[in-house]
């Protein structure tokens, strides 16, 4: 499942504690199935092979590939797992582990049979001399062959057993450091318009071993089932002082797994006596009725028997009922409509997202204490999620509804609001529709809603080094096309005809560094001669927020005119876009250069969706 056809080392069986070992395996007897993804090693801001020749980083494999993790993958063996093993990288900058993925689930003993297989090949390809060896531009052609036909076998789907999707996307890590270590998982589909939808979440690896459990209905939206998709996992590497960064890790696949036995355990462990109930949470297929609404259809699924009678009962007792659950809204709010039953449910929350998000925004719009909420849910794997999300929550199997209305915390004391409560939350959701229909909710509302920040300083001295890396790297949003030496970047820094910026931008998840570098010649008519950005902020509107800033600059500073250079190339052909965007008018175009102008007669509006922060003042005349 990782590169080992590549040189790599081995760990003695002593490396990792005992106790770590076992938690890496515990719980892999009852995965029945898992995909088995080819991980590599790769770079954020790859550009190869113009970066084998121009990127001071660079340090070659044996296939001739950029060496990211300072010792490769390092492999531990004989560990108990679904693997075999366990691995250990140590991330250089801009390192991230990444694979073309696939979702074909193989039995377990098979998936044990191929990887054992796979990791002894492996050894026999990594020790092949042909390092030295040049076919046609490509080294290492033992290793490339290898890891063709590995990437064939397993994403083809000839070994798998079956076409049911999973139920997980499980990662394990083992961070052995006394800090935690942010990591971000990513999987971009490479569909359109998918790809622009990426699902990403921030993992923190805390101190110590950790098991995440993404559940494959969050993922799903995200992904075109017949179409590929890739995985990166990686930190947030920014300085020469924090590479060596040290993780382990276990499973990192999509799995078929029967957990219940911990998720029961962890859920009775909540299910004691506690508060009086105020909100009754209820989950919809298999729990409010008996089917899945999205396989069986909205004719096949039936209202349990009694349910209708428990959630009535429960209102006039004063307590609220509630929807969280994993469907499409319309048909599902349909549904409940048809059984009469959706005057009784106050901020439903029907969505593929994962249900502890939902039950902790649905406690904030209750404006309850989280123990006083209880969510009835028949998935042992949705209840323990709730509960890791919200641990005062209580949660229950459906099976337990039969006595639910003798239980004393369901038996408040009867008063006149009792009957009012209900109707006093709808008014509050019809408050909060309301609000939600003035914020929308397209893209560049979740942008703001990732507060995204860009810091706009002049380059000098102190940046150089990031600011020549980067520049090296840059491909899809490099405006020109141009690579600089570092000794070209020390000269345009020092000249004073021109105006050298760096950008660093940060949002709500993290920090992702220096992200870009402009050349602007300085004049009655500014001119920019140069824009690189970081493939990090691509599609987040940086670029625009960026050069509205820079206009506005000139415009204060007394210029009436502005033009900007871009030349056009197959890989940075979407970074123009911003030009049209912005309401830049074009000259014809020289071969494959463009010149852009900008009328600076008046300030340029900004659309406020990234905030900017201008550490020193910057002279553009």
């Amino acid at each position: 499942m990782f590169e080992f056809e590549v040189d790599h080392s081995h760990l003695r069986s002593d490396h990792l504690p005992a106790e770590i070992i076992q938690q890496f395996s515990e719980g892999h007897d009852r995965i029945s199935r898992l995909a088995l993804l080819p991980w590599e090693e790769h770079c954020t801001e790859c550009a190869m092979p113009e970066c084998y020749q121009t990127c001071d980083l660079y340090a070659p494999r044996k296939d001739g590939k950029c060496r990211r993790f300072v010792e490769g993958i390092e492999v531990l063996a004989g560990v108990p797992n679904c693997l075999g093993y366990v691995v250990r990288v140590s991330f250089k900058r801009w390192a991230q582990l990444m694979c073309y993925a696939n979702l074909h689930l193989v039995e377990t003993p098979r998936a044990r049979k191929v990887l054992k297989y796979h990791i002894a090949l492996s050894e026999l390809v990594a020790s092949i001399p042909d390092a030295a060896l040049n076919i046609r531009g490509r080294r290492g052609i033992s290793s490339r062959l290898a890891r063709r036909a590995k990437i064939g076998l397993f994403n083809g789907g000839l070994l798998a057993s079956s076409h049911e999707r999973p139920d997980l996307f499980v990662c394990e890590i083992y961070n052995p450091s006394e800090m935690s270590v942010n990591l971000t998982l990513v999987l971009r589909s490479q569909d359109e318009p998918l790809r622009g939808r990426p699902y990403q979440r921030l993992i923190v690896a805390s101190p110590g071993f950790q098991r995440i459990c993404v559940p494959y209905g969050d993922i799903s939206p995200h992904l075109h089932p017949q179409k590929d998709f890739t995985i990166v996992l990686g930190p947030n590497i920014l300085t020469p002082e924090q590479e060596g960064t040290e993780l382990y890790f276990g499973l990192l696949s999509f799995v078929k797994a029967e957990w219940a036995p911990v998720a029961a355990k962890r859920a009775a462990a909540g299910n004691s006596a506690g508060k009086t109930v105020k909100i009754a949470v209820w989950d919809l297929d298999n729990t409010l009725w008996d089917g899945i609404l999205v396989e069986d259809g909205p004719d096949k699924v039936r209202l349990r028997p009694d349910m209708a009678g428990i959630i009535r009962e429960l209102d006039r007792r004063g307590i609220v009922n509630s929807v969280v659950s994993k469907n499409d809204f319309d048909p599902a709010w349909q549904r409940i409509k048809d059984f009469g039953l959706d005057e009784y449910f106050v901020f439903p929350k029907i969505s593929w997202g994962p249900k502890g998000e939902a039950v902790r925004a649905t406690i904030e719009d209750f404006n309850v204490g989280a123990d006083t909420v209880v969510v009835i849910d028949d998935s042992p794997f949705e209840r323990f999620e709730v509960q890791t999300a919200n641990p005062s929550v209580r949660v229950m199997d459906p099976a337990e509804c039969d006595g639910l209305l003798d239980k004393p915390e369901f038996s408040p004391p009867a008063s006149d609001e009792a009957l009012l409560r209900r109707q006093y939350y709808r008014n509050e959701e019809s408050r909060q529709q309301f609000r939600t229909r003035v914020a929308g909710g397209d893209y560049r509302d979740f942008l703001r809603q990732c507060e995204i920040r860009i810091c706009v300083v002049r380059a000098d001295p102190s940046n150089v080094a990031r600011a020549h890396e980067l520049i090296q790297r840059t491909n899809q949003l490099n405006f020109s096309g141009n690579r600089y030496s570092r000794e070209q970047v020390e000269q345009l820094i020092s000249d004073p005809t021109k105006l050298a910026l760096c950008i660093s931008a940060r949002d709500r998840f993290g920090d992702y560094g220096m992200v870009g570098f402009s050349v602007l010649e300085k004049g009655v008519a500014p001119r920019l001669a140069d824009l690189m950005l970081s493939c990090r902020v691509q599609a987040k509107r940086v670029e625009h927020a960026f050069l509205v800033h820079l206009l506005n600059l000139c415009h204060e500073s007394g210029a009436r005119h502005f033009e900007a250079l871009y030349r056009k190339t197959e890989r940075n052909k979407q970074a123009g876009q911003v030009f049209d965007d912005l309401g830049f008018s074009c000259k014809p175009p020289e071969g494959n250069l463009y010149r852009f102008e900008y009328d600076l007669s008046f300030p340029v509006a900004e659309d406020g969706i990234i905030a900017i922060e201008a550490q020193d003042q910057v002279n553009v005349s």
